[in-house]
């Protein structure tokens, strides 16, 4: 039986996503079968999708149009980070016909055999996950911080809340007993999350997950946890080992398919590369304002250069060089 992986992007995922799968194929050893949930995407960026998977002989995919089942849940808390895709998760056990599943989100690269994660021992839990670093190295900072991860998980504090990037889902159990079900009463209530689904889910699982290797959901942008002097030690060696041999690197903020730098974006630039997608440049249409005048700072900065010395003037426009003066050395006199 083939792995069941959920992946969930509307079109302004669609890149990651599709690099995400190419990035299992390569590293599988068994055959997998993607369930992609999707909201309004481009023909062109489903073509793309189908033929990521249809350029493999051990993969196969079902596409779920999610959009309906999502409509009438309210918008995310922040709009600035999220959209009601990040909800696709929690249908699941709805759409997907196995008693297991992996769900990956799409700004994730698998690194490693996906399938290690797929056998592991989930203990009777419903969810194995990857303890969130980022939200205990928030929490090391902020009163306010901790206050809030206390309550996200109903007192149990943010040792015990869990990153909903990459998951291994019992889906048997989870119909039985109904903890993706009450994550959507818990998004529908208009109850302020500031993680979304995330933190519907770590308060409707109420502790009951088995824990993961920090390797199996490396979050990048949080690199410095390793020399975070706020850090407990054990937790700084784990996340240096998870740097040291990641199996799924998560890039959480920035993205690596934008024209941004982003942390470890060149392994993710490889995959693209090898995939359906290598010639995806980003929109200017995606960008932020902010990210316009970024640009346009940086495009200033290296289209004009100009070098002046004593000796020496140099122009260049574009790499054109436009006015290059050097001071003529002074003829040495001849001896009377």
């Amino acid at each position: 039986m083939p792995i069941p992986i959920v992946v969930a992007a509307d079109e302004s995922f669609a890149v990651g996503a599709g690099v995400l799968m190419q990035s299992v194929i390569e590293t599988t050893s068994e055959r997998v079968h993607f369930y992609f949930f999707h909201d309004a995407l481009t023909p062109a960026s489903r073509a793309l999708i189908e033929q990521t998977v249809a350029a493999s002989s051990r993969s196969d995919l079902t596409m779920v149009d999610a959009g309906r089942a999502l409509a009438a849940l309210p918008a995310p808390q922040r709009t600035d980070a999220y959209t009601k895709m990040t909800y696709a998760r929690l249908l699941t056990p709805d759409y997907v016909p196995a008693d297991r599943a992996i769900y990956l989100d799409s700004d994730t690269l698998v690194r490693a055999d996906i399938n290690t994660l797929f056998q592991h021992d989930m203990a009777g839990r419903p969810v194995a996950a990857v303890r969130d670093y980022a939200a205990v190295r928030l929490s090391l900072r902020s009163q306010v911080e901790r206050d809030y991860f206390n309550d996200a998980t109903d007192g149990r504090g943010v040792d015990d809340y869990f990153n909903a990037g990459v998951l291994l889902l019992d889906l048997a159990r989870l119909r039985r007993e109904g903890q993706l079900q009450r994550s959507l009463e818990l998004v529908a209530s208009s109850r302020k999350l500031r993680f979304a689904d995330q933190c519907a889910l770590n308060l409707a699982i109420r502790g009951q997950y088995t824990p993961l290797a920090e390797r199996w959901n490396t979050n990048v942008a949080h690199q410095g946890m390793t020399r975070d002097p706020l850090a407990p030690a054990s937790l700084r060696q784990r996340v240096q080992a998870a740097f040291d041999a990641p199996a799924v690197l998560h890039y959480v903020g920035p993205k690596p398919w934008t024209m941004f730098p982003t942390v470890l974006k060149r392994e993710h630039q490889e995959v693209l590369r090898r995939s359906p997608w290598r010639n995806y440049r980003q929109p200017m249409s995606t960008l932020s304002w902010q990210q316009k005048q970024q640009l346009i700072k940086a495009w200033r900065s290296r289209a004009v250069s100009v070098r002046i010395r004593s000796s020496e003037v140099n122009i260049q426009l574009l790499g054109r060089q436009l006015v290059h003066w050097t001071r003529a050395e002074p003829t040495p006199s001849k001896a009377a």
